[in-house]
This record gives structure tokens, sequence and C-alpha cells, in this order.
């Protein structure tokens, strides 16, 4: 006889509803914040770039120190979530703030920019980081993570659709400009507060031992060093983030440039890629429990390969059926890469240590993931603003300008060959992770023991 898995903590589908915080707060900086810098406030291209990039350093150093203050906590709320209510009251006036700046000179609105993008950025990491302790903490077993994580991403996709497909509307709707930004910074500040919120609301922690024992920073370094399954999906998730920042990075300026097309037409690519990400994830949560999350992992990411080249034969004259075929085969497995990559995450964070007393600290290791999540799309954002650079973009305050031959160029190779280059490096780092799923596997097979 077979034990039975204990009851669920938390309501699935209401705890993990934050998560669509989450894709709202991950695009709309990764697709719009380089094009209104650029663009809207006419800030040079060097300038811009660092505006962007910068708050993601003070995120990477500020994310495992929050977790680490996580862990420590002793609260009558407990010691996720008063994090999550901090990140959840504070996350509204830090994100519009972002897209408000008071000044007039380039130069002043570029560290306008950075300081409050670095802000906002400590402010949302104190949901988070908790929020994903919590996420491999509270599933049962190896496809109760993946259940967990489905739910969670499922959310994610849907503030992407929201972010990628309704904010530039909202710009505008509103007239664009300063104002069509500033309406819609408050406008998606006040959903993330909203959906942060409820994930607080309707969270519970498991019960804490009195006798577990909290990891030093070094302790929990030397556990993070020593579990190979976490580096390895560590190296290939951030090199695929990476990918995911450029191609967001570059899609305004794509649509704008290469397709020459308006926001309305930026809605619909983005409406069909994260519609079709949603779409699949059951799909990809049924492969998962037949071949393992590693093989399903692999095969999202090869899939992205192949959509990515497509994107280097699209033209302003590519006929509208084979343009959003693409887009939706871009789209099918966004979304499961999500569900595997946390679910994955989980995994090692459970069973990647080898060495027996090992401490390990769910927070941290969280934290340090989900600073190389944001320090990937940093890193996108700051690709692109090389190529950019080098391809000669020239910036403006009249919403587009025309651009000499080889800023075309450049645009088109930034949202198809390099992206398409850096998931085939992502592929091949993440190979050496199969011997650990494959013991995760076997040891989930096995029987259980009997009551």
């Amino acid at each position: 006889m077979q034990t039975k898995k204990p009851e669920r903590l938390v309501n699935y589908p209401l705890y993990t509803v934050g998560d669509l915080g989450s894709g709202i707060y991950s695009v709309i900086p990764s697709i719009l914040l380089m094009y209104y810098m650029t663009n809207v406030l006419g800030i040079p291209v060097a300038l811009a770039t660092m505006a962007a990039f910068v708050p993601k350093i003070v995120d990477l150093i500020s994310n495992p120190i929050i977790g680490g203050l996580s862990d420590r906590a002793s609260t009558r709320l407990g010691r996720r979530r008063p994090y999550m209510l901090a990140g959840s009251l504070t996350i509204l006036p830090t994100f519009a703030l972002i897209w408000m700046s008071p000044f007039t000179d380039p130069e002043s609105s570029s560290y306008f920019v950075l300081v409050m993008f670095s802000i906002c950025t400590i402010s949302f990491s104190c949901f988070l980081i908790p929020f994903f302790a919590l996420n491999a903490e509270l599933p049962r077993d190896y496809h109760d993570r993946t259940a967990l994580n489905s739910y969670r991403t499922a959310y994610t996709m849907i503030g992407a659709v929201l972010a990628g497909a309704g904010a530039p509307l909202v710009v505008q709707f509103v007239g664009g400009g300063r104002n069509g930004y500033m309406a819609m910074g408050l406008g998606m500040g006040a959903i993330m507060a909203i959906v942060t919120f409820v994930s607080f609301i309707s969270a519970r922690e498991p019960a804490r031992h009195e006798d577990e024992k909290i990891p030093t920073l070094r302790q929990t370094l030397d556990a993070i060093t020593g579990n190979k399954p976490y580096i390895y999906l560590f190296t290939a998730y951030f090199i695929h983030i990476t990918s995911v920042g450029l191609f967001g990075a570059v899609l305004a300026y794509f649509v704008t440039y290469v397709l020459k097309r308006d926001a309305d037409f930026l809605s619909l690519l983005f409406f069909l890629t994260y519609g079709a990400s949603i779409a699949a994830i059951p799909f990809w949560v049924w492969l998962s429990k037949k071949v393992g999350k590693f093989r399903s992992f692999q095969s999202c990411i090869g899939l992205l390969i192949v959509s990515s080249v497509a994107y280097a034969f699209v033209t302003a004259n590519t006929s509208m059926p084979i343009l959003l075929a693409i887009v939706i085969l871009n789209g099918l497995s966004g979304g499961a890469v999500q569900v595997f990559s946390f679910s994955m995450l989980a995994d090692c964070i459970q069973h990647g240590n080898k060495k027996p007393g090992v401490l390990t600290s769910a927070a941290m290791f969280n934290g340090v993931f989900i600073a190389g999540e944001k320090l990937g799309f940093a890193s996108g954002a700051l690709l692109s603003g090389i190529i950019f650079a080098v391809a000669g973009l020239v910036e403006t305050t009249k919403g587009s300008v025309m651009q000499p031959e080889s800023a075309i160029t450049g645009i088109r190779v930034a949202i198809s060959l390099v992206p398409a280059a850096l998931n085939v490096v992502a592929i091949t780092v993440v190979s050496f992770y199969s011997p650990f799923e494959r013991e995760l596997l076997a040891a989930e097979a096995a029987p259980r023991p009997a009551e």
C-alpha cells in the first residue's frame, strides 16, 4: 500500500496569481524601456543602455541579500510573507515613477530612469524572492513541482500578454509621448500591486522546524557552487534569458523600422506570441510526464532556435500568414521554458547536493537564480545597445526617424541570428544536466514505502 500524499498547503491557482505581475514587470522594461528612452526622451543609445543595465546589477546584488534576510526572519506573518507584503505595497509607486521623468534634458532623464528603475527592482524583489522560495518549499514531489510551476507560468504569460499587447495600446490611446508612458506605468503598476497582494493573502508557509538550521552566507555559497545540476541549469537559463531580453529590446524597433508598422501591430505580435505560450503549456506538461522535464526543456529551446532563424528572412513584404506563423512558432515554447526551468530549479534545491549534511537555503538559491534571470534580461538590453551603437541607430524625441541601412541590418541580426546562437549555447550547456534528471526519474519510479 502506498503512502497518501499530504494535502496541498495552498490553492495553487490562487496563490500563483502573483506571477502575473512578474510577466508585466519582465516584459514592459524589456520591450519598451530602451525605445522610451531613445525615441521619447531623446536619450543617446549609450546612456540609455547604461540606464537599462545598471539597475540589474543592483538587482543582482540585492536579491541574495533579500533571500538571506527572508531565511532569518521570524515574525507573526512568517518569514516569507512580510517581504511579499512589502513588495506588493511599494511596486505601484516605484514602477510608475520610471515613466515619469520630470526633466527635458536627455542626460538628466537617463539618470532619473536609472535611479527609479534601481529602486523598483529592489521593491519587486522583496515580493519575488520569498514568493519563489515558497515555490520550492510547497510542492510535494517531482510532478507536483511541475504542476505548481505550470500555474505560475500561465499567469506569467497572461501578464506578458497584458504587458506586450496592452501597454503599447495604452500609450497610443492616451496620445503617445510622455503622457502615454506615464498612464501606462500607473495602470500596469496598479495591476502588479493587486495580484501580488492576492498572492500574499493566499500564501501559507510550511511549518518551520524548531531545530531547523539557517545556513550562513558562506555555507549557502558552498551549497550553490557544489550543486552541479543547479550550475548547469543556471548557466543555460541565463544564456537563454539573454536571448529573450535581446529579442524583447529589439522588437519595437523591428516592428517600426523593418516591418514599418505601428503600436497596434506590436500588440498583435505579443498577443499571438504569449497566447501561443499559454495554449501550449498543457501539451508541454503532458510531454514532461512522458519523457521528463529535461528532454522537454531541450525540445523547447530547439524550437526557439528554429523560429529565431526564421525571423532572419522576415521583411516588410513578407506575407501576413507566414509572418504570423513564425510569431506563433516562436511563442509555442516560451512558456514551457519557464515551467521546466523553475520546476527543475526546485528539483536542484531539493536533491542537487550529494554531500551529506549540506545546509540549503531555498530563498538564497532562488534569489541567485532570479538575479541571474534579471541580469539575463539586462544583458540582452546591453547587447541590443551595443549592436545599435555599432550599427549607427539614430535617437529621436519624435517616436521614429529615418534610419541608415546599417541600423536596419543591425536590428534584423539582433532579433534573429544572435538569439539563435545564444540558444545553441544554452542547449549545449544544459545537456550536462541529463545524468541528474535520470537519477530523479529513477527515484520517482521506485515503489513508495508502505504505511
